[in-house]
């Protein structure tokens, strides 16, 4: 009788490796990029709208910070100016539907 090698079940476990299926662990750069494509694509669903009102009021605001920068009695009186510009707009908006 011959006794059993110490490393016979090395063998019998890389026969039943061969026959399973291999889980690869999730890489970083694959997620990453998976993810900057999930936000992309909410983005260009949802956030046109709302981009659109940032830009704009962000726009204006910058307008009202250079006029407080150039001359300070200056920028009330513009933020003003731009205010009622926008609830007119706003008015003539609700009218039209």
């Amino acid at each position: 009788m011959t006794d059993p090698s110490p490393f016979s079940i090395l063998d019998e476990s890389a026969a039943a490796a061969r026959n399973r299926q291999r889980v690869r662990p999730m890489r970083a750069p694959n997620a990453v990029r998976r993810g900057l494509a999930a936000f992309r694509k909410a983005c260009q669903k949802r956030m046109p709208a709302t981009m659109e009102n940032v830009l704009f009021f962000g726009g204006l605001a910058s307008v009202v910070g250079g006029c407080w920068m150039v001359w300070h009695p200056l920028a009330p009186l513009v933020g003003g100016g731009l205010a009622v510009w926008v609830s007119m707009l706003a008015s003539m908006e609700r009218e039209s539907k």
